[in-house]
């Protein structure tokens, strides 16, 4: 059975407490990722305390979580920082899996992450906390 991640950006303006829903992102179903995220499929610990979902959470975001599937689970989000430092580790894993496996190390799996790296960044860079939400199911 197939595991899959929704994945959900949210930013927080200015001084206001409450985060506002950016975008949902269809991401690859990467496992290891998914291990480094949460601690999901593979025997990789997570690099990050799984968090639940935020108390802060977007009212677009709760709501896509509870109109979705009853099978949800490993619920979480990540800082900019923290993704960012999840996907450079990610890469790092699979570059020395493909160097010893002989295999080619295809750097544009990932692309679906960096997308989503991008968007955070750039509210990041207009003083904007930005965050992923996320959840998996089977």
């Amino acid at each position: 059975m197939a595991t899959d991640i929704w994945v959900h950006a949210e930013y927080r303006k200015g001084k206001s407490k409450q985060y506002h829903h950016i975008a949902e992102f269809d991401c690859d179903r990467i496992y290891g990722i998914f291990a480094l995220l949460a601690g999901v499929r593979l025997n990789i610990p997570p690099l990050f305390e799984l968090k639940g979902l935020p108390g802060d959470i977007s009212r677009i975001t709760l709501e896509a979580y509870r109109d979705g599937k009853s099978d949800f689970h490993h619920m979480g989000w990540l800082s900019t920082s923290e993704l960012e430092y999840c996907i450079n580790v990610g890469k790092d894993i699979l570059k020395k899996e493909c160097e010893k496996d002989g295999e080619p190390y295809n750097e544009h799996c990932f692309d679906s992450y960096i997308e989503v790296l991008d968007y955070l960044k750039e509210y990041e860079n207009i003083g904007e906390p930005a965050r992923i939400v996320f959840w998996f199911d089977n």
